[in-house]
């Protein structure tokens, strides 16, 4: 995947007579791998289904925009995952299918199955990491060297 372009001109021009706030956007680029961390997303109402739902949006809007995009939680082991993020990713059919999961991000593989999942995601590649229902594997494979 292409570089994402420089930075909003929008965004980084608002108000600039009140002073309030300069960037310096020489040598920005925006980032091109994205983690997304989040807990409980829903009680299993149907309203808060759809907020589940909304998240699992953003988290294929910033796949669709980027070079790969992990999302991470801490579930028990053996856990469905329900009404949590990395649940509500590893059961809807579009996003299971472009954005990878790690649901031990508490613990040190947790966190290396993280950054390894980041490597899998910009080779083109996607995987399901953890102890937790869904997953493909305990770990993230290591990248080859």
């Amino acid at each position: 995947m292409s570089r994402a372009p420089a930075p909003s001109p929008r965004a980084t021009s608002c108000s600039p007579d009140a002073g309030l706030v300069d960037i310096d956007t020489q040598g920005f680029e925006r980032a091109d791998l994205v983690v997304v961390t989040g807990g409980k997303v829903t009680n299993g109402t149907d309203g808060d289904q759809e907020v589940g739902k909304r998240w699992v949006d953003v988290v294929v809007a910033l796949d669709a925009h980027s070079s790969g995009v992990v999302v991470s939680g801490d579930l028990a082991v053996g856990a469905t995952g329900d009404g949590t993020l990395v649940g509500s990713v590893r059961n809807d059919a579009t996003a299971v299918d472009v954005a990878s999961t790690v649901d031990d991000s508490g613990s040190p593989m947790g966190q290396a199955s993280i950054v390894n999942g980041l490597v899998q995601q910009s080779e083109g590649g996607v995987g399901h990491f953890g102890l937790a229902a869904g997953a493909d594997a305990p770990f993230a494979p290591p990248p080859a060297s």
